[in-house]
């Protein structure tokens, strides 16, 4: 814990000497935005297959700060105490409210570790100023005593009365040296799942027409990737469900098709009853936390009577404690997923509210307050019939709207509540906004009546076709559509806020916006590769502490120092990724380290012992052969470690532990983010391995510090996709093309061979440069293109050699090759030049010029880049 920290904890005045200290305020505060949370480092995707925690020391760390980061200086009260100026530096920054709360919203500086089955989120949480919840009034003489305001969420859910800073009121004023020049990046969770809703008001629809409609919006919503699919819609009021609920739930594993079979085979609705208001939800599933099943899918509901339901993005990362309290209260939950806390927090709201005309958006507003994370969510209710509530919270979310008649207005005002949050406090009677819009601050303002359409999605694909006119919300907005009336209200208002929310016209086409910018999902998952790098990092490496913890091998981490070798088994890209990080594996863990193709693994009947342990990479999970031989070695007592980007997948279910790599669903046959992430992921566990190896801390700071940059580095190499283009345009007629390399850029030779071979359809192949002479070099002229990397490491100067014996042949060289490296310009023919970064690393760099190189060939020689011929994405046949 850092100074700071421990000053607050301790509540004691700073030390004169914090100025190493106070720039760590503003890196956690970077943090924080990702989840739009008051000052919290939070738990995010990290989506180990057993718990991913993060234990993090108490001892003094020293602390960072990035190039560029304006530095807060702290003053202190003339008592000596800090003094905290909520309203003025922290409002005008974080998007969240900020309310101090001494149990549920109080500063807690110890760490609070928690994780997530099943490949959720998880990692560590550093919690400082506290986030919105509902809050309890406490005297402050008496630290025990608590008044119930509202309702109470008591302890923070079992949390030990140690950890918090009871009656004390410990404040920090932090001010920005110049404010002008500080930009905080705004980091957006995009979510895998999709959501989409359809509210009809005063609109005659058919309920197959609904169906229609919100089945529609789902398949606009699949190229994001899914593994099952729902609806929730109002039953018929004449008959009923089997557990007498008046909102009908349909949940299929699967394609959106087997969802919308399903819909017609439901007895208890009239598909022809016309419904002149009506409010329908439905979503697609990527599993974060329980394996794909109808159960697991959403909606999510409060109840057998689903009273209340919800459809929701993101992920929520303190769901184990809402769900031990809500336990408590004798709350029973039926999924696995983190969703389902939301739907039956919502319910106890409802039935502890403390006046029975509290509207729908309150209600929401309240549980939001309790809920941590990322997060898009859209609430219905049979309590509140024909009204909508929807929020966000670092996932997208937009709202389209469409009427034949004009719009009142081309921007809606943000609603405010008038009543503050001060020391822990809310009054019940605060919250002076009006329940029900009026015609000032609401979308369809001329009165009830006036027939209105609203589309809710997490993706503008899914409205496009049905109106161009938008909203988009921001973090902590929250839109209630209420008569027919679409209304916007905060929490509280931010300095420099825009204090109305303008109705957007969308200028694109569907397609065009499905896949952005980019020509194909290939190119588009490319430029993903800064964040899906970022997301399989996220939650598991410490960059002040230098601790790397992968929550789903830890309980294994024992076992797997003791074992006698590492057999790392794969195919194809994922064989590569092995290859890739052999070399840095030996000597991080000192051990031997196999790397397999799957089916000569099984032919050859590789003995496997007790003392060994067999990891298996696999994009899907499902890869046929990487799954027999995680059966051949199960069978013969190895330890056996899944790596996959997919839960429930196949092998996350069979092996013992295993890490997710979170790289987001791949559409394109032609894998490139997960080949990133699956690398990365590998170099985690060998830093997991030698934590405890004091030979080699050195060794582990050089590649740690190259991971906290990796994700720019990789920006600054996408930037040269015009002059790879201009590469292509001379090599695109050519029938074979050569990569060599060496050392720890040999797996990038493979692997952007098979690239090239998977979506242009050329001859092409990775060579070893120190093979070069025993028989490749019969291959050179001037004639046969050649790729070579070269990077400035151990192998730079055999790379020369290399180098000097094609150009001798009259061979005419690509390099790619360090910044600045002078010699290589002027042996090459061209030369593509990369940012240099550590040598285990440069691998990473080095293969997205051959993606995006491959990527121009195709397009260039006029092939399907994402379905290339005769191949499938995930192969789980022999």
């Amino acid at each position: 814990m850092c100074v700071v920290c421990k000053c607050l904890a301790k509540h004691t005045p700073l030390s004169p000497s914090w100025a190493a200290d106070r720039e760590l305020l503003n890196n956690i505060y970077k943090l924080h935005l990702s989840s739009s949370l008051s000052l919290q480092k939070l738990r995010m995707p990290s989506g180990d297959f057993k718990e991913d925690r993060l234990s993090t020391s108490a001892q003094s760390t020293p602390c960072g700060t990035p190039s560029g980061t304006p530095s807060v200086t702290p003053s202190v009260s003339p008592h000596g105490s800090p003094i905290l100026n909520r309203r003025s530096w922290f409002n005008s920054l974080s998007p969240a409210p900020f309310l101090t709360t001494p149990e549920l919203g109080s500063p807690n500086f110890s760490p609070e570790m928690g994780g997530n089955e099943g490949g959720g989120a998880g990692g560590e949480r550093w919690s400082f100023f506290g986030t919105s919840r509902p809050v309890v009034q406490k005297s402050s003489t008496d630290p025990g005593s608590e008044t119930n305001t509202g309702f109470t969420l008591q302890s923070y859910f079992g949390m030990p009365k140690s950890n918090t800073m009871e009656g004390i009121k410990t404040q920090v004023n932090l001010m920005v040296d110049d404010p002008a020049k500080f930009n905080p990046p705004k980091i957006e969770i995009s979510g895998i799942e999709g959501i989409f809703a359809y509210l009809n008001y005063c609109v005659p629809r058919t309920r197959k027409e609904i169906f229609e409609t919100l089945v529609k919006g789902l398949r606009r919503l699949e190229y994001r990737g899914y593994d099952s699919a729902g609806i929730a819609v109002d039953g018929d009021k004449k008959t009923t469900t089997e557990d007498n609920s008046k909102i009908v739930l349909i949940k299929k594993k699967g394609k959106v098709k087997a969802l919308d079979e399903e819909l017609y085979k439901k007895d208890c609705m009239d598909l022809e009853v016309e419904l002149d208001t009506h409010f329908g939800i439905a979503h697609t599933r990527w599993a974060t936390h329980g394996e794909p099943s109808a159960l697991n899918s959403h909606p999510q509901r409060s109840d057998k009577n689903n009273a209340f339901v919800v459809i929701h993005n993101g992920i929520i990362t303190n769901y184990k404690e809402l769900k031990k309290y809500l336990n408590s209260k004798g709350y029973e939950f039926e999924s696995e997923t983190d969703t389902e806390v939301i739907p039956k927090l919502i319910k106890y709201v409802y039935d502890n509210r403390e006046r029975e005309d509290l509207s729908f958006s309150t209600l929401v507003e309240r549980v939001i307050q309790q809920l941590e994370g990322a997060f898009a969510l859209v609430f219905k209710s049979h309590y509140f019939p024909g009204e909508a509530v929807a929020t966000r919270r670092g996932s997208p979310l937009l709202i389209g709207v469409r009427s034949k008649y004009e719009l009142s207005a081309e921007h809606i005002p943000i609603q405010y509540n008038s009543g503050l949050f001060k020391e822990g406090v809310q009054d019940k009677n605060s919250h002076n906004r009006p329940d029900k819009p009026d015609n000032s601050t609401a979308v369809n303002s001329a009165g009830d009546g006036k027939a209105v359409e609203y589309y809710f999605a997490s993706d503008a694909s899914a409205i496009i076709e049905h109106t161009n006119k938008v909203i988009y919300l921001e973090d902590d907005d929250i839109a209630a559509v209420v008569g027919g009336k679409l209304s916007l209200h905060r929490l509280n208002s931010l300095a420099g806020e825009n204090p109305v929310r303008a109705i957007q016209t969308l200028q694109m086409e569907l397609q065009e916006i499905m896949k952005g910018n980019f020509e194909a999902f290939m190119q588009k998952e490319i430029f993903e590769q800064p964040e899906s790098v970022f997301n399989t990092m996220r939650g598991r490496i410490c960059f002040h502490t230098n601790k790397v913890i992968l929550g789903g091998l830890k309980d294994h981490l024992k076992e797997i120092k003791r074992c006698r070798r590492l057999i790392v088994i794969g195919c194809g890209t994922s064989f590569h990724a092995a290859v890739a990080t052999r070399q840095i594996l030996e000597e991080l863990t000192e051990l031997p380290v196999m790397v397999e193709l799957a089916s000569d693994f099984l032919d050859r009947n590789t003995p496997v012992f007790r003392d060994d342990v067999c990891f298996y990479i696999s994009q899907s999970g499902e890869t046929a052969d990487t799954l027999m031989a995680l059966r051949y070695c199960k069978d013969r007592g190895a330890l056996t470690v899944g790596v996959t980007n997919t839960v429930g997948s196949s092998i996350s279910r069979d092996t013992d532990c295993g890490v997710h790599i979170n790289a987001g669903p791949e559409i394109g046959v032609a894998s490139t983010k997960a080949y990133t992430s699956q690398f990365v992921a590998l170099i985690m566990f060998g830093l997991m391995m030698s934590e405890d190896r004091i030979s080699l801390q050195p060794r582990r700071l050089e590649i740690i510090n190259g991971l906290r940059i990796l994700p720019d580095m990789i920006k600054k190499v996408l930037t040269l996709d015009n002059k790879i283009k201009s590469i292509a345009d001379e090599l695109y007629q050519q029938k074979s093309l050569l990569v060599m390399g060496r050392g720890f850029n040999y797996a990038t030779c493979l692997e952007g061979a098979l690239k090239i071979k998977e979506i242009t359809y050329m001859h092409s192949e990775g060579i070893l440069a120190g093979e070069l002479k025993h028989g490749p070099l019969a291959l050179i002229d001037k004639h046969m293109p050649v790729i070579m990397i070269i990077m400035k490491d151990a192998c730079y100067t055999k790379c020369q050699n290399a180098l000097q014996q094609v150009t001798a042949r009259s061979g005419r060289p690509i390099i790619l090759c360090c910044q600045d490296d002078q010699e290589m310009s002027k042996n090459a023919y061209k030369t593509i030049e990369l940012p240099h970064t550590v040598d285990c690393l440069q691998g990473i760099l080095s293969v997205i010029p051959l993606q995006l190189l491959s990527f121009h060939l195709a397009v260039l020689r006029g092939y399907d880049v994402d379905c290339p011929r005769n191949l499938a994405k995930s192969v789980t046949v022999e």
